[in-house]
């Protein structure tokens, strides 16, 4: 015998591997699988005549109307000015001096708009 061979070992022989076991199937029958599913229908909540008659409907309530005027806070009122100041410069050209003036410009252009809102 030479190097290379291989010898089977008794132990080898004795080993047995055990296979899963198949799933059993589910069969339906024609008369289980051709019947549509029926759902039970809910109780219906019972109200009585007495309590039904106690409670008038109310009207439902209505959005809040448009027309109101929306509030501006100082703070608001200051930037809108001053961005508006700006604008008045840039379309001026930014020339020294006239800063007062363009202040007082966009406050009667801010408060012109906002009394439209």
């Amino acid at each position: 015998m030479s190097d290379f061979e291989l010898k089977a070992s008794p132990a080898a022989e004795t080993v047995s591997v055990r296979k899963p076991r198949a799933k059993k199937a589910v069969v339906e029958t024609a008369e289980v699988a051709a019947a549509p599913k029926v759902r039970k229908p809910r109780a219906k909540k019972e109200v009585s005549a007495v309590v039904a008659e106690s409670k008038p409907t109310k009207p439902r309530k209505v959005a809040a109307k448009k027309s109101a005027k929306m509030q501006v806070t100082p703070e608001q009122r200051y930037e809108m000015v001053a961005t508006a100041a700006y604008f008045i410069a840039e379309k001026r050209g930014f020339h020294h001096g006239y800063d007062h003036d363009d202040w007082l410009a966009a406050e009667i252009e801010v408060d012109a708009k906002i009394e439209l809102i």
